[in-house]
């Protein structure tokens, strides 16, 4: 027998966090869990910093990659270096409305971040009265999102790799945990 929580370790978010009559992780489109991937680098904003879709944009172009349908994008802010601290729960940036209604205009459904919330730390989220803005997405578009990726630094590239982020078959839970894997071919 295993005892655990759905939200423990890396593991995917299912519309039915969000929205409780919604499905749970099986559900969700494995289409969507192996593709594409990206890595767009925010390690240099500040802890409680919310990700705007021109910082999306800007990465975008630091890195020349054009965003298709069915990309992966992963956020990475640096936090999954100290997961293992206190801090790991206050200091990252983490992600908007906005920046998540943007990638999702561009194709994007599935997208990652390197902490323990998609949005940016509770502190944060109380200071600017703004709560789980980019959570509630989920209750306007279908999308999906990991949480606690870790050694996104070791994958070597921004782009050029697939990603494989396939979650158990749980029913009628919020998330499911997941093996994320990046799949880089030389």
């Amino acid at each position: 027998m295993v005892v655990t929580n759905d939200h423990v370790g890396t593991h995917m978010d299912a519309v039915r966090h969000i929205v409780p009559g919604a499905g749970g992780p099986e559900t969700i489109p494995l289409d969507y869990c192996f593709s594409d991937g990206v890595i767009l680098d925010f390690r240099d904003k500040p802890r409680g910093y919310g990700i705007t879709a021109a910082d999306i944009d800007a990465a975008l172009e630091k890195i020349g990659y054009r965003l298709k349908e069915r990309d992966i994008v992963l956020i990475h802010t640096g936090a999954g270096a100290y997961n293992t601290e206190e801090r790991y729960r206050t200091d990252h940036a983490g992600m908007t409305r906005e920046a998540t209604l943007h990638l999702i205009s561009q194709g994007v459904r599935m997208m990652g971040i390197d902490a323990i919330t998609f949005d940016p730390p509770v502190w944060a989220m109380f200071e600017r009265r703004q709560f789980w803005e980019a959570h509630r997405v989920m209750n306007e578009e279908p999308y999906w999102h990991l949480e606690n990726l870790c050694n996104l630094d070791q994958v070597g590239r921004s782009h050029d790799f697939k990603l494989a982020a396939l979650p158990i078959k749980w029913v009628n839970t919020t998330a499911a945990p997941v093996r994320a894997i990046a799949i880089v071919e030389e």
